[in-house]
C-alpha cells in the first residue's frame, strides 16, 4: 500500500462523527445523480485510481474506488451516499471498514459541485467533487494531517 493510501485510510478509520449541518439539497440524494459513472484517472506515484458511482435510485448512490499500479490494488474504498437525520451524508468505508461520517455543506446543482465536511477528521476534512466539464470528476481531498495543509486532487475521465 502506497503512503497516501495508507495516511488517507488511517486518517478516516480514526475520526469521528462531525456535527456539521447543512439543509440537504432540493431533490434529496437525487440531485446528486451528476455523480453517476465510471470515472478513471491518474493518482499520483504511477498509481491509477477508478471510481464508480450509482445512480441515486432507491434514495442511495454507492461507490466502489481502487488504486492500483499495474496489476496491483493498493487501495479500495467502498461509499455510500445517503439522506440521514436531515442531512445527506458520506460515509465512507476504506479497505472495506466504516470511518467516519461526512456532512453535505454545500451544493450547487448547477455547477455540479458538491462539498461534503468532518472538520473534526484532519485529512481529509473536506471531499469536494465537481463536474468543471462534461466527462470529467474531480475529486479533491483537503485537510491537515499533523498540522500541514494538504490537498490531493484525483481528475477523472469517464473511462
Amino acid at each position: 500500500m502506497t503512503r497516501t493510501a495508507v495516511l488517507f485510510t488511517a486518517a478516516l478509520v480514526v475520526c469521528m462523527h462531525s456535527g456539521v449541518a447543512a439543509a440537504p439539497p432540493e431533490g434529496g440524494v437525487a440531485a446528486l445523480g451528476w455523480l453517476e459513472g465510471r470515472w478513471r484517472g491518474p493518482g499520483g506515484r504511477g498509481q491509477t485510481f477508478e471510481a464508480i458511482y450509482t445512480s441515486p435510485e432507491g434514495g442511495v448512490i454507492l461507490g466502489v474506488t481502487k488504486g492500483f499500479s499495474g496489476d496491483r490494488v493498493t487501495f479500495t474504498e467502498f461509499e455510500r451516499i445517503e439522506a440521514r437525520g436531515g442531512e445527506v451524508v458520506l460515509t465512507p468505508f476504506p479497505g472495506g471498514r466504516e470511518a467516519c461520517t461526512f456532512t453535505l455543506t454545500e451544493h450547487d446543482a448547477a455547477a455540479r459541485r458538491a462539498v461534503f465536511a468532518n472538520p473534526d477528521n484532519d485529512f481529509p476534512a473536506r471531499i469536494v467533487f465537481e463536474r468543471p466539464e462534461d466527462g470529467a470528476l474531480r475529486i479533491t481531498l483537503e485537510g491537515a494531517p499533523g498540522g500541514t495543509p494538504r490537498v490531493m486532487v484525483l481528475d477523472l475521465r469517464r473511462g
